[in-house]
């Protein structure tokens, strides 16, 4: 069944919109919009939630606010990771870990 809202930050589309008019704009680097983003997807019936990562669409050093949004958020989480670097910086390692915890966590 297609959910009745979407989500778009100021940079990419983040979910598929069903329809077509998102109810939240994310401002990139407007923490509280993540915040407030995470209590809409805690409020409404979502199962779960699909982030595709790549460095520099979200806010924060490195996007580290999409890593606040998955703090907030009470719902199951899939994550794809479209770069890996070689040799991030300890703060582009620090976030990849946020998002992509060791399995049992």
């Amino acid at each position: 069944m297609p959910s009745p809202w979407s989500w778009r930050s100021t940079t990419c589309q983040v979910a598929t919109p069903y329809p077509h008019e998102a109810c939240l704009e994310v401002g990139q680097n407007q923490l509280t919009d993540y915040h407030l983003a995470a209590q809409l997807l805690n409020m409404n019936r979502v199962e779960s939630v699909f982030v595709q990562h790549e460095y520099g669409i979200f806010g924060g050093a490195d996007g580290r606010h999409i890593v606040k949004l998955l703090e907030d958020l009470r719902r199951p989480v899939i994550t794809t990771q479209h770069t890996i670097l070689r040799e991030p910086s300890t703060s582009q390692r620090e976030v990849l870990c946020d998002l992509a915890p060791p399995i049992g966590w």
